[in-house]
């Protein structure tokens, strides 16, 4: 397993957050009195739009499903018309959708700060399309797809500033088995490595 710099850094930093919240004396249930449901939106990113459904169960734990979806397109073209291998146009798409059952399982809040520790099952898909244009050449077009399953754990906080609102994020450990399917090939592949979410922003009613 390889960690970047940053996320190991993350990952030690939001434990010692959760470890310290733990040991700290315990007000109340986090999920009291605020709701039977919540919908959830994460801050915008580079990563695309994330959106989420949550069942309040009890007053510590929350069933959920996640769906994150995301789209880049991509066209690059050269401008050296004087030599014509040289000159040509590329584009891509692609599309990807993710879905992650979840459930959350809270320790007490503790001014207004509640900590998590999250179970995750993944499942998701993409598929990318290109199209590369030269000069006095044929049009070259491939497509592929990958189909994604993924088992994550973790922990993560809750920040309440009102009643019926809260600010989460969370980060940990995911296990993912992908099997990419293109064209020319196609291959099997399992990781293991660490991941931080963005900020996201849950509305309870």
């Amino acid at each position: 397993m390889v960690y970047a710099p940053d996320e190991k850094a993350m990952f030690i930093f939001l434990i010692g957050i959760v470890l310290w919240i733990s040991t700290a004396a315990a007000d109340q249930a986090p999920l009291a009195n605020r709701g039977s449901w919540a919908l959830g939106v994460a801050l915008p990113s580079s990563s695309g739009l994330s959106l989420s459904l949550w069942k309040v169960r009890s007053p510590s734990t929350a069933l959920g499903l996640e769906m994150a979806f995301s789209s880049n397109y991509y066209k690059y073209t050269t401008d050296d018309r004087d030599n014509r291998d040289r000159h040509y146009t590329h584009q891509s798409r692609r599309l990807r959708l993710q879905l992650r059952p979840t459930i959350k399982r809270y320790r007490p809040l503790h001014d207004r700060v509640a900590s998590f520790v999250f179970y995750q099952v993944r499942v998701g898909f993409s598929t990318s399309r290109s199209r590369q244009e030269q000069i006095d050449r044929p049009m070259l077009q491939s497509t592929s797809s990958t189909g994604i399953l993924g088992l994550a754990l973790g922990l993560g906080a809750h920040w309440f500033p009102f009643q019926r609102l809260s600010l989460s994020g969370q980060t940990g450990l995911v296990l993912s088995y992908q099997h990419a399917d293109s064209r020319f090939h196609r291959r099997w592949e399992g990781s293991l490595k660490t991941f931080q979410t963005a900020v996201a922003a849950l509305v309870y009613f």
